[in-house]
């Protein structure tokens, strides 16, 4: 699929908001606009910033940490790998859930959000 075929029914971005990350306000945003409740969704968030931003709104956190942001600590977030992977080129597992598997796809995603310990995050 090339990007140009992905569909987004929502964007929010900064200038939608009056308070930027770690403030939830994007998040809150993003919940209302798509009418979701944040137990229906999972962030990918490659900071601490927008980490602590998703999970004051509630929703889990998928972190993807970038050269810039590798550094931080993601203690509260559901998973933290070196990227999604996939079947031919596997993530790194960094922290949290995940450590078994290849590449984040929505079976991976179900997994993690039903492990008891995933309540805690």
């Amino acid at each position: 699929m090339c990007s140009s075929d992905l569909h987004f029914p929502v964007q929010v971005v900064a200038e939608d908001t009056r308070r930027k990350k770690p403030d939830p306000e994007v998040y809150a945003v993003a919940l209302a606009r798509l009418e979701l409740s944040a137990a229906e969704c999972v962030a990918f968030e490659d900071s601490r910033n927008g980490l602590l931003a998703a999970r004051a709104a509630g929703i889990p956190v998928v972190i993807t940490p970038s050269l810039y942001t590798d550094h931080e600590r993601f203690d509260d977030a559901l998973a933290v790998v070196s990227d999604l992977g996939g079947p031919e080129q596997p993530y790194r597992h960094i922290a949290g859930a995940g450590g078994n598997l290849t590449h984040v796809d929505l079976a991976a995603l179900r997994t993690w959000l039903s492990a008891p310990e995933a309540a805690a995050r």
